[in-house]
């Protein structure tokens, strides 16, 4: 694979839905205690076209693995094949949900997803390949299986809203495994170029902190985008409101960092959630 093709489209984002087709490296590395094992996924069509073509959809994750497993400058952030093929669907079964050895989420350090969007109620949904098909918040639980995934990036609409000052229990589900942070979108989250994703890769090798990262990733080809993210900590005030417990200013680095413990279940006494832009 000599590059990434360079895309610039204004793509359709729906409020309601997440489409997510999953481009990906087809081959497995092992996982060493200094090693950040990343996976990408994105999901440009879907089945009898039940959403809306997302051109560049794929190859904004495609180019968060593809970094990562290309270039020397990114050395610690390596590239694992989830699904075993170069191009596969995304469904619950394969990404979200399984966390037997070389499959979903919580095997790896970082998944990056890419697709259509919904905000619902108290959950919100990402779409899958199959027709009618999506994957709700409500239904997950990340970072007590497997490898234990210590970060989400979303590139999709409105994951990241505060409608009905609901935004801390639609992700509540998801952290409560002991995840460490979550990056979203406020509101649109079109996939004009592939950059974003390779952009990413740079900003977390370079040691900047995930949350600006990724806000940087965005900026540069979605200016008006609002990039949002996410953390869990013990408390709301005083000094269990410290960065250190919310992990705010963590790089990719600290994820095996025991001074950045993982909150669970009872243990999250609060949810600190900010945007950029």
């Amino acid at each position: 694979m000599s590059g990434i093709p360079k895309y610039f489209s204004r793509g359709k984002c729906l409020y309601v839905f997440i489409p997510v087709l999953m481009l990906l490296m087809s081959y497995r590395v092992d996982a060493s205690d200094s090693t950040i094992l990343v996976a990408a996924k994105g999901q440009e069509s879907y089945q009898n076209d039940w959403l809306d073509y997302r051109e560049y959809g794929g190859n904004i994750a495609w180019g968060f693995s593809w970094q990562c497993d290309t270039f020397s400058e990114c050395e610690g952030l390596v590239e694992t094949d989830l699904s075993g093929v170069a191009i596969s669907r995304l469904t619950e079964s394969s990404v979200l949900e399984r966390t037997d050895p070389g499959w979903g989420a919580d095997t790896v350090d970082i998944m990056y997803l890419s697709s259509h969007g919904g905000l619902q109620d108290t959950t919100f949904s990402v779409a899958m390949y199959e027709q009618n098909t999506r994957w709700y918040s409500s239904a997950g639980r990340f970072g007590d299986d497997a490898r234990e995934m210590s970060v989400l990036a979303l590139w999709s609409c409105s994951n990241m809203a505060n409608d009905g000052g609901k935004r801390a229990t639609r992700w509540s589900y998801l952290f409560r495994g002991g995840l460490r942070m979550a990056v979203g979108f406020i509101g649109s989250a079109n996939p004009w170029s592939p950059d974003p994703g390779t952009d990413f890769a740079n900003e977390l090798h370079n040691y900047t902190t995930v949350r600006y990262a990724w806000h940087l990733s965005v900026d540069a080809v979605n200016p008006d985008h609002i990039p949002g993210y996410m953390v869990a900590g013990v408390g709301c005030s005083g000094t269990t409101n410290s960065y250190n417990n919310h992990r705010i200013l963590m790089e990719y680095r600290d994820f095996l960092d025991e001074t950045w413990p993982r909150v669970r279940d009872n243990s999250i006494g609060c949810y600190t959630a900010g945007t950029f832009g």
